[in-house]
């Protein structure tokens, strides 16, 4: 029984992982592949102020509103459903992964 809950803990451990990297590539911090993207976007909007406030401000409210997704998914408490298979956890893991090259 107490072996379980360990393995329960560690999928959610990596599925909260897996989310928090893909949330940090939606809002464009390093070490996520979105970050190469927001960059290039600064980039060519370094000439236009306002573009370039547009251009943080998506970043800062795409983290937010990940964050605020990823601290009721996975802080509210421990997670009651199913154990998932091993070729899910496989497939969220080769995300996470392709996620950082």
């Amino acid at each position: 029984m107490m072996r379980d809950s360990v393995q329960r803990g560690r999928v959610g451990a990596l599925v909260a992982a897996a989310f928090a990297l893909g949330a940090m590539s939606v809002a464009g911090l390093p070490p996520a592949a979105g970050f190469v993207g927001k960059l290039e976007l600064f980039r060519a909007a370094e000439g236009s102020a306002t573009l370039l406030a547009l251009l943080f401000l998506g970043g800062a409210l795409s983290f937010v509103y990940a964050f605020q997704v990823y601290q009721y998914d996975f802080w509210r408490g421990p997670r009651t459903g199913p154990r998932s298979s091993g070729a899910q956890q496989g497939v969220v893991a080769a995300l996470a992964l392709l996620v950082l090259a």
